[in-house]
């Protein structure tokens, strides 16, 4: 082979991977990351006071999250690239940046020519935060910085979630007696707390004052929790 072809060869081999590399870092970076941050809000808070009756469960939380969108403010044009208004969502970030879907909440994507690269992200770069770039599936980047955009967020309460709980059975005298539901199935009534031993009882980690019980359902305060944020 002519020693100038292999080199020409060697060359576009090595250029192809420093393009490659970037877009295994973005993948990397989308397997790591979720494209919302979530957490549980326990049910009911600490210190608040609960009733609930015969057969449900004490300890419930809902699901918060938090969304982040690009919002693009109207249609935009990059060179071959067109960028439709709207809100686009978060898909992943590492050290360069932020990573937004090509496709909207309208299901309008970023389109280009034909014969061009496909597009895999927008991106809003870390050092540059005010420049908006379109990233290849080969790691070619364009960026302008005469785009209108915003990063917003949005809170989502995705609705009651089950965590493990007590679920109350029933008192004889002054025993009280409770099924565990583990989220999965809902054991036999064979938990069994003494109130001669005080009001406090405990569950794994959550802290109860019972305030009353009867055959209808039980009165009572969550002390403590296991559920809130570090």
């Amino acid at each position: 082979m002519n020693p100038g072809v292999l080199f020409t060869l060697i060359g576009y081999t090595l250029d192809m991977i420093k393009r490659i590399f970037p877009v295994l870092a973005i993948l990397l970076a989308c397997a790591a990351h979720s494209e919302e941050t979530c957490r549980l809000i326990p049910k009911p808070s600490e210190n608040e006071t609960a009733f609930v009756p015969v057969g449900a469960p004490i300890n419930s939380a809902d699901r918060h999250c938090v969304n982040y969108y690009l919002d693009i403010k109207k249609d935009q044009k990059l060179g071959s690239v067109n960028i439709p208004q709207g809100l686009y969502p978060k898909i992943s970030q590492n050290q360069e940046g932020w990573f937004f879907s090509t496709q909207n909440s309208l299901g309008d994507k970023i389109n280009t020519c034909i014969w061009c690269d496909r597009l895999q992200a927008i991106m809003v770069q870390a050092k540059d935060p005010n420049s908006l770039c379109v990233i290849s599936y080969l790691g070619a980047r364009s960026c302008i910085t005469s785009v209108p955009f915003s990063v917003e967020h949005q809170d989502v309460i995705q609705g009651k979630q089950c965590v493990p709980s007590l679920v109350y059975s029933g008192r004889y005298g002054n025993k009280l007696n409770f099924a565990v539901d583990d989220c999965s199935k809902i054991s036999a009534p064979n938990f069994v707390y003494d109130l001669n031993f005080g009001s406090m009882i405990r569950f794994l980690d959550e802290r109860y004052e019972i305030l009353n019980a009867d055959n209808e359902g039980i009165y009572y305060r969550r002390v403590s929790n296991s559920t809130q944020d570090p």
